[in-house]
């Protein structure tokens, strides 16, 4: 543990400790609003401490030096990438979106012994917990962190035009940044209106609300572009057609 790790332990900590005082409060608002700040610190801490690490002994030339077993680590990531870097369309008409990143990884074609589907499982009770201590729940269900895929934008690629994710996906949708620098935005509509940009930066967490949440049914728009050096993210998803279309198979 360096003294940099110890200084983020600290900080993450206090900061929580700061949210969580809000909760005695009268005012709802303000009580609600210090709970889910507090358990997002939390969440963003081990994040950290384990997702950024480990994903960073996959870059060449990254800060963290693969030591006994890195080479194991790594070794699953050959294999699985399903589709190059291009610009592809996806969608037709007033739908189409512009895709310019390399697709990595995809989540049912992770092996058991993954760090991968051990982070999921890991973030997926994280998750569990902290939406068990609000009242009333916001998704009546478990959230099964069932879906998982890298993507890496390429400098100077397009990203992705403002777009929604799929209407399979439920209750939340995490992202991670594990490298690289990108704008990434939420906006109005596919043209983009109303942008605003979310400052994000390697280890961070980006969660965004899916169907379901809270009881409501809408989708934010977003998007990712400006790639200033290679992107590299994860994302994970609850997807609620994978159980029917494993059984299809």
């Amino acid at each position: 543990v360096t003294c940099s790790t110890l200084t983020d332990i600290y900080s993450a900590i206090t900061a929580a400790i700061g949210f969580l005082s809000f909760l005695p409060t009268a005012y709802r608002g303000v009580s609600e609003l210090g709970l889910i700040s507090g358990a997002g610190m939390i969440i963003a801490l081990f994040a950290n401490l384990t997702v950024l690490p480990a994903m960073l002994t996959l870059l060449p030339g990254g800060k963290a030096k693969p030591r006994s077993g890195g080479a194991a680590f790594a070794a699953p990531l050959q294999g699985f990438i399903e589709r190059k870097a291009r610009s592809i369309l996806v969608g037709a008409g007033a739908a189409e979106v512009l895709q310019d990143f390399e697709v990595s990884l995809h989540f049912p074609r992770f092996p058991p012994d993954s760090p991968f589907t051990a982070f999921a499982a890991a973030f997926e009770q994280l998750t569990a917990e902290a939406l068990a201590l609000l009242s009333p729940r916001p998704y009546p269900d478990p959230v099964p962190m069932n879906d998982l895929i890298v993507q890496r934008y390429h400098p100077g690629s397009v990203g992705i035009t403002p777009h929604r994710d799929h209407l399979k996906y439920e209750a939340l949708v995490a992202l991670f940044p594990l490298s690289g620098q990108a704008r990434f935005c939420v906006c109005a509509d596919r043209q983009g209106s109303d942008t605003r940009e979310i400052p994000t930066a390697p280890g961070d967490l980006i969660l965004m609300r899916a169907p379901g949440l809270f009881g409501l049914r809408d989708r934010p728009f977003h998007f990712l572009d400006r790639v200033e050096s290679r992107r590299i993210s994860l994302g994970l998803r609850y997807d609620t057609r994978a159980e029917e279309e494993a059984d299809q198979e």
